[in-house]
């Protein structure tokens, strides 16, 4: 899940980055796999093999939230690491904040939205 994230993460702040909607942003997405995938298979392995060595998942073995935070984790280093040249720009440090919130499953879908400011009217004195 963290994996697919990621990707989806790097290719919308590349895609932010360079203004166009239509851009692939394909290195930056070899870049965040070949930095993510790797750790995280390792991180797999360690959680099996505790839990293998536990025997059972209500013996404690197994710590979903504990699971969930570290493969965030590793997505989040794979993404700063690869976006982090952009960043010393405005346009790319908004286009990196903006894309990040795709690690975390996206902008909530009934977020509600806060209205504009209206502009201040004078108000009719009696």
């Amino acid at each position: 899940m963290y994996g697919r994230r990621l990707d989806r993460a790097v290719k919308r702040a590349w895609a932010a980055y360079v203004g166009d909607a239509k851009a692939d942003g394909a290195a930056w997405a070899a870049e965040a796999a070949a930095r993510y995938w790797p750790r995280a298979e390792a991180e797999f392995w360690d959680r099996f093999r505790l839990l293998d060595r536990t025997g059972d998942v209500a013996d404690g073995g197994f710590d979903p939230a504990a699971t969930r935070r570290a493969f965030l984790r590793l997505a989040q280093e794979a993404y700063d690491a690869v976006t982090e040249p952009v960043t010393r720009t405005l346009r790319g440090a908004k286009a990196v904040s903006q894309a990040r919130l795709d690690l975390y499953g996206g902008t909530p879908k009934g977020r509600a939205t806060v209205p504009a400011p209206r502009a201040k009217t004078k108000e009719p004195t009696a």
